[in-house]
């Protein structure tokens, strides 16, 4: 008898955040809108460990950092190509490379550019991030969800 309430207190919370992800999700979608492209004469100059690698980019063009252990997949695009290249690095050491705010470490494998998102979706275990350009879902983990979440709604207001 004991275990009903725990169930239903389970459900009902599952249910809640489900809801208010989704709706925060929904209405940053609605708001990201195809944003003109400002080129910048900034750049990102990223090192690896050994500095015997460094890839220079606009900030503009940068996608998606990708981790797995000491190295990092840089993914950008160049006019309408999309290149990847490795360098010998962590994650948090490339993430204290970049120092533009829009482009945040977002989970413990990735580091994102929020000018390139198109859409957001979440649910109860947390949202995902679309950006043009980049065929797959970028997971936001729950100890970045408010801060990815914050800057996303400023960029698209």
């Amino acid at each position: 008898m004991s275990i009903i309430p725990v169930v239903i207190i389970v459900l009902l919370t599952y249910m809640s955040l489900l809801k208010n992800r989704l709706q925060r999700a929904e209405k940053i979608t609605q708001n990201l809108t195809a944003q003109a492209s400002h080129k910048t004469n900034s750049k990102i100059k990223l090192v690896s460990e050994n500095n015997t690698d460094t890839l220079i980019l606009s900030p503009e063009d940068l996608l998606v950092i990708q981790s797995s252990d000491n190295y990092s997949t840089i993914i950008w695009e160049e006019g309408l190509e999309i290149k990847k290249t490795l360098l010998r690095s962590t994650l948090k050491r490339l993430a204290a490379q970049i120092k533009f705010a829009h482009i945040v470490r977002c989970h413990r494998s990735y580091i994102v550019n929020l000018m390139r998102v198109y859409s957001v979706s979440g649910n109860a275990n947390g949202y995902k991030l679309y950006l043009k350009g980049y065929p797959e879902a970028v997971p936001v983990a729950r100890g970045y969800g408010k801060e990815v979440m914050q800057i996303l709604e400023r960029i698209s207001s």
